[in-house]
C-alpha cells in the first residue's frame, strides 16, 4: 500500500519566542533512509529460509524476526509468524525462543487493538525472562508492557515500566531497545503535559537513532518531536519534523508511524484553524490506520474529522465520524475486554509483589548467612591468633592445620555467597559457567591458604620450641640452685 502524495497545504505563523532546541537536520534522516527498502528483501529472504529449514532454534528466531518486520506494515500477518515460531519453540523446548516469539505476538496484538491478549503474552514472556535472568528479553518484555499501557492512555504506568526497561537494556547493550523506549517515554511525558521531560527523552532517542544509523522508528521519533515542539511554541520547527517523519514513515512502510504523524499534522492545522488541511491529514491518517486495522488510530482520526466538520457546521458529516469513533471505541472497550485486561493486570501486580517479597526475603537470608559465616571466620581467626601469640600454651601443629581447613571452607562459602548474584548475572544461570567460576576461585584460594597455614604452622613450631627451651632452662636453673645449697644440720 502507498499513501497518495498530495501537495502540502501552505501555512504561515508568527511568533517571537526564541528557539533553543538542538539543531534539526533533515539530511541526517535522509542518510538513515539508505536502508529503507532493505527490510523487504530481508523479510523475503527469511521467509524463503524458514520454508526449507528444519524446526530448530534458528528457524524460531527467524520467524520472530519476520513477525517484527511485518509489525508496522501488517501486524495480523506478523502475528501469524509469531504464533508459528512460538509453537515450534515449544515443541523443541527452546525456552528463550518462546519468550522472544511471545513478545512479538504481544506487539502485534497491541497494534490490532487487542490489548488484553497483548498483556497476556507479554506477561507470559516476562515469567520466562525472569527465570532465565536474560536482560535482553526482560527489556523487551517491559517495553511491550509499557507500550501497551501507553496506547491505552495509561501514561503513568507506561513511564513506570519504561524506567524498568532502561537498566536491562543497558546491561544487555541493546541500544535499539533504548531508542524505542526513550521515544515512547517522550510521548508519554508529552501526553502528561511534561514537555521538558518529553523533549529530553525524544532527543535521546533521536541521537541513538542517528548513532545506529537506524531509521526503523525515525518516522515516529520525528513526528513526536514535531508534536512536542508545536506545544512548546515552535511551529516552524514542529512542521519540519512532521514532514520529515511522514516522508521516512512512508518510505519505511511504517503505517503505524505514518498514521501517528498524520494525526499530529491534522491536530497542528486544527489548532491553527485551517480545517481543510486538518481534514486532509486526518483522512490520510485513516487510510494508513486502515492498512493496519488499528481501531485506536482510526478512532483518533475520526474524532478530528468530526470536530472539523462540526466547526464548519457540517452536522451530518460530523455525526458520521463521531459515530464511527464511538463504535470503534466501543469495540475496543467492551466490558468483557476491560474485565479480562483488569484481571490480567491484577494477577501480574500480585505476581510482581510476590517476586519482590521473595527477592527481599532472599536478600535478608543471604545477608544473615554472610554475617554468620563472617562471624565464624572471625572467631576461628582470633582463636588461632591467640594460640600464635600465647607464650605459655603449647599447640599441636595438626590443630592449626585442622582450623586452617575449617577457615578455608568458611571463607570459600563466604566468597561464593557474596559474589553469587554477580555470577548469576554474567553467566545467565549457566551451571557449567558457574562451576567454572567457582573452580577458578578455589584455584586462587587454595595456594594462598597453603602458604598461610604453612607460615602459621612454622610460627607455632618456633613458638613451641621457644617455650620448651625456656622451660628447660628454668628447670636446669632450679636444679643447679638445689645442688649448691649446704646440707641440713
Amino acid at each position: 500500500m502507498r499513501i497518495k502524495s498530495i501537495a502540502e497545504p501552505s501555512y504561515s505563523v508568527n511568533y517571537t519566542m526564541p528557539l533553543t532546541p538542538k539543531p534539526f537536520t533533515v539530511a541526517v534522516f535522509l542518510l538513515l533512509c539508505a536502508n529503507v527498502y532493505s527490510q523487504v528483501s530481508e523479510r523475503d529472504s527469511l521467509i524463503a529460509a524458514v520454508q526449507t529449514s528444519a524446526d530448530d532454534t534458528a528457524k524460531v528466531l527467524n520467524l520472530a524476526r519476520i513477525s517484527r518486520l511485518y509489525l508496522y506494515e501488517n501486524p495480523a500477518t506478523g502475528l501469524t509468524y509469531g504464533i508459528l515460531g512460538r509453537n515450534i519453540a515449544t515443541k523443541i523446548k527452546f525456552v528463550r525462543g518462546q519468550a522472544v516469539c511471545l513478545n512479538e505476538m504481544g506487539n502485534c496484538y497491541r497494534l490490532t487493538g487487542n490489548f488484553a491478549r497483548a498483556f497476556e503474552t507479554h506477561f507470559d514472556a516476562l515469567k520466562i525472562a525472569e527465570k532465565l535472568n536474560d536482560h535482553d528479553i526482560l527489556a523487551f518484555c517491559y517495553h511491550g508492557i509499557a507500550a501497551n499501557y501507553g496506547d491505552q492512555g495509561h501514561h503513568q504506568d507506561a513511564i513506570q515500566y519504561g524506567h524498568k526497561v532502561i537498566p536491562h537494556a543497558v546491561l544487555a547493550g541493546n541500544d535499539m531497545q533504548l531508542m524505542r523506549t526513550t521515544s515512547n517515554m517522550g510521548l508519554d511525558f508529552e501526553k502528561l503535559n511534561m514537555l521538558d521531560s518529553g523533549l529530553h527523552y525524544l532527543q535521546k532517542s533521536f541521537e541513538i537513532s542517528a548513532k545506529l544509523k537506524d531509521s526503523s522508528i525515525a518516522g515516529s521519533i520525528n513526528g513526536r518531536l514535531g508534536s512536542i515542539h508545536f506545544k512548546m511554541g515552535h511551529p516552524d520547527l514542529a512542521f519540519a519534523y512532521l514532514r520529515s517523519g511522514a516522508t521516512i514513515a512512508e518510505r519505511r512502510k511504517n503505517y503505524n508511524a505514518l498514521a501517528d504523524v498524520y494525526i499530529y499534522m491534522a491536530t497542528f492545522f486544527q489548532e491553527m484553524k485551517k480545517f481543510d488541511s486538518s481534514s486532509l491529514y486526518a483522512r490520510r491518517a485513516m487510510l494508513a490506520a486502515t492498512s493496519l486495522n488499528n481501531p485506536v488510530l482510526l478512532a483518533s482520526a475520526s474524532l478530528i474529522l468530526s470536530k472539523n466538520f462540526e466547526t464548519e457546521n457540517r452536522i451530518d458529516s460530523a455525526f458520521k465520524y463521531q459515530t464511527l469513533a464511538t463504535n470503534l471505541k466501543d469495540t475496543l472497550m467492551t466490558v468483557e475486554k476491560l474485565k479480562q485486561a483488569e484481571i490480567l493486570l491484577i494477577s501480574e501486580r500480585d505476581r510482581q509483589r510476590e517476586v519482590e517479597e521473595t527477592a527481599k526475603q532472599e536478600s535478608m537470608d543471604r545477608r544473615r548467612d554472610l554475617e554468620f559465616l563472617l562471624s565464624g571466620i572471625a572467631v576461628i581467626s582470633i582463636f588461632i591468633l591467640f594460640l600464635l601469640l600465647s607464650r605459655t600454651i603449647l599447640v599441636n601443629a595438626k590443630t592449626i592445620v585442622f582450623f586452617g581447613v575449617v577457615t578455608l571452607l568458611l571463607t570459600f562459602e563466604f566468597v561464593n555467597l557474596l559474589i553469587h548474584p554477580f555470577l548469576e548475572s554474567i553467566t545467565h544461570h549457566s551451571p557449567v559457567l558457574m562451576l567454572l567460576a567457582l573452580v577458578v576461585i578455589a584455584a586462587i584460594m587454595a595456594p594462598l591458604h597453603h602458604k598461610l597455614v604453612s607460615w602459621v604452622t612454622h610460627q607455632v613450631v618456633e613458638k613451641n620450641r621457644s617455650i620448651r627451651l625456656k622451660s628447660a632452662k628454668k628447670t636446669i636453673a632450679e636444679l643447679e640452685t638445689t645442688d649448691t645449697l649446704p646440707p641440713a644440720g
